[in-house]
């Protein structure tokens, strides 16, 4: 039987146990862990699944380990439905977790591969980059364009309005930045080479993406740094 370590953030541990409890796996093993700076010690022949990586993860621990970097959408109804998942990894590595991924989907190849390993590092910083917290100046800004704007006479109050739509503008051109500065680095320490999807249906679904022999991943940051 494999062996799988599944290495996660501790809030997201609750839901992908509710959902690998409902659809056990049959063929591999696997163990929980937090994802802290105590990391577990590892056999280099058992398989890793890494949720929502970062690059120090990657730079220091594991090199050797077969290791798939999994992007979830965490949900209330993943337990019973499945996530909406993305996972990178080499073909071997994605093999070995093949089992827990297709059970942590809603149906089985039901996730999409992103590429080599690497790239589930460089999708979680953009997405890191693109969510700010609920407690950031731009999401309070948001309130106070949105509050202006249900007022009975919103352009009365021009100045709050425009201060407001000028932190904004200068947001979106800072997260501009560090989206291209994001891509050329991923694509300094991983440059594209030939890409082939982990399964068919990845070839069926995204033709038009994966045409030039490059992982989604790449494309993606490669229009980044173009920006």
């Amino acid at each position: 039987m494999r062996q799988a370590h599944l290495i996660a953030p501790s809030s997201l541990i609750p839901l992908i146990a509710s959902r690998l409890h409902w659809q056990a796996p049959r063929q591999t093993a696997y163990c929980l862990h937090p994802l802290s700076q105590q990391l577990p010690s590892i056999a280099s022949d058992e398989a890793i699944l890494l949720f929502h990586p970062g690059s120090p993860y990657l730079q220091q621990h594991y090199p050797e380990h077969p290791l798939c970097e999994v992007i979830i959408l965490p949900s209330p109804l993943a337990g019973l439905h499945g996530f909406m998942l993305a996972a990178s990894g080499e073909h071997a590595a994605l093999e070995q977790s093949a089992e827990i991924l297709d059970l942590l989907a809603p149906v089985a190849n039901g996730w999409l591969h992103l590429g080599p390993r690497g790239c589930g590092g460089f999708i979680q910083q953009i997405w890191q980059t693109l969510l700010p917290s609920s407690q950031s100046a731009e999401q309070q800004d948001w309130q106070a364009i949105l509050s202006t704007l249900q007022q009975p006479n919103p352009f009365q109050q021009q100045g709050p309005l425009l201060t407001a739509l000028s932190h904004q503008l200068l947001q979106q051109q800072l997260q501009l930045s560090t989206l291209r500065g994001l891509a050329h680095r991923f694509l300094q320490d991983f440059p594209p080479a030939a890409f082939q999807a982990h399964h068919p249906q990845l070839e069926q679904a995204f033709a038009p993406l994966i045409s030039n022999e490059y992982s989604p991943t790449h494309q993606l940051a490669q229009l980044l740094s173009q920006q």
